[in-house]
């Protein structure tokens, strides 16, 4: 019987280790990918306000739309998209390499 106490006792630091490996999540990467998520979404709400309010100053009461408005909110659009998911990647790939340190064993 020794021999399955033994047996039992491993499972349990074992599943123990992996509960460990859980709460050891690395809040850098979550928190990068936080900003990430908060960088697109500001950079596509600003662009399309952007686009619906841009006008070109004239000298009388009513303005005249930006006959652009249109590039410059897709051009701000796309830019926070691309820099918000680089963002999210570099999170992934913290969090990736946090849980590979917790998950290989010292030899």
């Amino acid at each position: 019987m020794g021999n399955l106490n033994e047996i039992l006792e491993i499972r349990k630091k074992a599943s123990d280790g992996n509960i460990r490996v859980i709460n050891k999540r690395s809040t850098i990467g979550f928190t990068i990918k936080l900003i990430g998520w908060i960088v697109a979404g500001v950079g596509i709400f600003a662009g399309l306000i952007l686009g619906l309010l841009l006008t070109t100053p004239a000298s009388g009461v009513i303005s005249n739309p930006n006959p652009l408005k249109w590039v410059y909110a897709i051009a701000i659009m796309v830019s926070s998209f691309i820099s918000g998911f680089l963002f999210i990647g570099f999170g992934e790939i913290i969090i990736l390499l946090n849980d590979i340190r917790y998950n290989t064993k010292l030899k």
